[in-house]
């Protein structure tokens, strides 16, 4: 179980690495993400081709507890957007 969790997290964390690249190219600067107190991620990240903002935004949660054609309602889960900075 520790290892799969340690894959997910490596997966998730090179998944938003590419992200931010596509947007900003190379990261020269990433001192402005800071950890919300929701344990989201927040901020801006500076690049070779510019900025993009980067937050986290908590989804579903509700009907967890419901059935719906034998499954559960969506579980709680963060969802990562980056968007090029202004």
């Amino acid at each position: 179980m520790r290892k799969a969790i340690a894959n997910e997290k490596n997966r998730k964390y090179d998944q938003l690495i590419e992200d931010v690249e596509h947007i900003v190219g190379k990261i020269i600067d990433m001192s402005h993400i800071k950890v919300g107190v929701k344990g989201d991620l927040e901020g801006y990240v500076i690049g070779t081709d510019g900025e993009c903002e980067l937050w986290t935004k908590g989804c579903g949660g509700f009907n967890e507890n419901v059935i719906v054609n034998v499954k559960h309602g969506q579980c709680f889960h963060f969802r990562f957007y980056v968007r090029k900075r202004a």
